[in-house]
């Protein structure tokens, strides 16, 4: 495999936690369901991580160009 095939598996595994871990919060929400305080904090930590994994996905693929147009 070579590195470009890895960046894109691991950015689609990343993409796909974040969707899985909103869409879990979100289903949680609408069925009104509680969710004990430890769970909740791990929840929360969890999807605090991320969405910082899932800005940096976006800055890779969004804003490839401008950094190689800015480094020549």
């Amino acid at each position: 495999m070579n590195e470009s095939r890895h960046r894109i598996i691991l950015s689609i595994i990343i993409v796909l936690a974040f969707a899985f871990a909103v869409h879990g919060i979100l289903i949680s929400m609408h069925l009104n369901n509680n969710i004990i305080t430890e769970w909740k904090e791990l929840l929360l930590l969890l999807l605090g991580a991320l969405i910082g994994n899932f800005g940096k996905v976006i800055d890779y693929w969004f804003n490839k160009n401008d950094n190689k147009e800015n480094n020549k």
